[in-house]
């Protein structure tokens, strides 16, 4: 099948755009274009073209995968494998081979990808090592060498950090929640109260100089709430109580936010240190861990204005008129906090400054779960 005229003038006008840019993925897109329309030959000479320039660039990772699919596409297997060959004289470290194992692994090299995940474990570094435990899962399925690489890690991690991700990736790959739990124990240490400031293992001040801590927000509460009223009018004089009304534009309203609202909050945190003379780890909790008093909501309040409406009617209070004034507490619910890029490290002069350092955080932010604005009406009454 030949191409015709126009396309073929669009398929190098295309090809001509891609050169000038040095884009491979288009170049090999018009290819793979050209082999559609039934011209091999010449799909064939613009993947040569390709290769000349994956070669110049030094045999790029992420273009060696798009190349040698592209090749398999066109039966042209010998050559992918050549592709293959060369980027691996082209890999010198952990994550040039590691991806190009995936690589291979996706095109069904899945011995020759092995070989190559196996150099990439020897040239990892120790914080790569819970990377490349979760490469190794996700790609071969192999929990047994995953667990081997995540034994390893945990002999390698010392920091917060690095204890946190094995652990989660422990829990995560093998579900090994006992194993998990005690590399979290290893990180937290034991706890301590604020008022303490002496290691019980050597006896030493914490203080001496200015102590390195690790702190985040773990959990947090917040209510913004503001007392509004809102005037229901009708054309002439009603019975609420029997009357057969919508009140959905009316609740929209009452729910839009107010001008000016007030707010409580209340911060959990954790921090966590070494002793600056053993290295023994400690942690201490501080803030609030549980919800704000929200007894400042009228106990008497309804979520629906057709609630109060009956509960007056029910306690005698007539509903006859034709402008009523409501009332209601309008809030905001669901807030939740975190903390900005993890732990944050900073140094104090004693817990009450790590606390106070902590709680008034920049980095911890007001997140959102289940958020939802309420609306409690609590009285309703008579104008006119």
């Amino acid at each position: 099948m030949s191409i015709s005229t126009d396309d073929r003038n669009t398929f190098e006008s295309d090809l001509n755009s891609a050169k000038e840019d040095k884009d491979i993925d288009a170049i090999i897109d018009v290819a793979k274009k050209v082999a559609e329309e039934g011209d091999k030959e010449w799909a064939n000479k613009i993947l040569k073209q390709a290769e000349s320039m994956w070669e110049n660039d030094g045999y790029r990772s992420f273009d060696t995968e798009t190349l040698a699919e592209a090749l398999f596409g066109l039966g042209e297997t010998e050559w992918a494998n050549k592709i293959f060959e060369l980027a691996e004289t082209a890999c010198n470290d952990y994550n040039s081979y590691q991806m190009l194992a995936g690589t291979l692994f996706k095109a069904n090299e899945v011995d020759w990808a092995k070989k190559l995940f196996l150099k990439a474990e020897n040239l990892a570094a120790d914080y790569e090592l819970v990377h490349f435990s979760k490469r190794i899962n996700d790609t071969l399925e192999d929990k047994e060498w995953a667990k081997k690489i995540l034994l390893k890690a945990e002999d390698k991690a010392t920091s917060s950090s690095e204890l946190d991700e094995l652990s989660e990736s422990i829990r995560e790959i093998l579900d090994d929640t006992e194993w998990a739990n005690k590399i979290i124990s290893k990180n937290m240490g034991d706890e301590i109260d604020e008022d303490k400031d002496t290691c019980d293992s050597c006896g030493e001040y914490f203080f001496e100089e200015e102590l390195k801590v690790r702190g985040q927000a773990l959990h947090g509460d917040r209510v913004d709430w503001a007392f509004e009223e809102n005037i229901l009018e009708f054309p002439e004089t009603v019975n609420l109580a029997t009357i057969e009304f919508n009140f959905e534009e009316f609740d929209n309203t009452a729910k839009q936010d107010p001008k000016e609202t007030e707010s409580s909050e209340e911060t959990f945190g954790l921090i966590k240190f070494l002793c600056p003379n053993c290295r023994k780890p400690y942690h201490l909790y501080c803030g609030e861990k549980g919800k704000i008093d929200r007894s400042f909501i009228p106990s008497n309040g309804f979520r629906t204005i057709e609630e109060l409406i009956t509960d007056k009617s029910k306690n005698g209070i007539s509903m006859i008129g034709q402008k009523f004034n409501v009332k209601f507490c309008f809030f905001i619910d669901g807030n939740t906090f975190k903390h900005r890029g993890g732990e944050q490290t900073f140094e104090c002069d004693g817990f009450e400054d790590a606390i106070e350092q902590l709680l008034n955080s920049d980095n911890i932010e007001i997140g959102v779960q289940g958020f939802n604005r309420y609306v409690h009406y609590y009285d309703i009454e008579i104008l006119t």
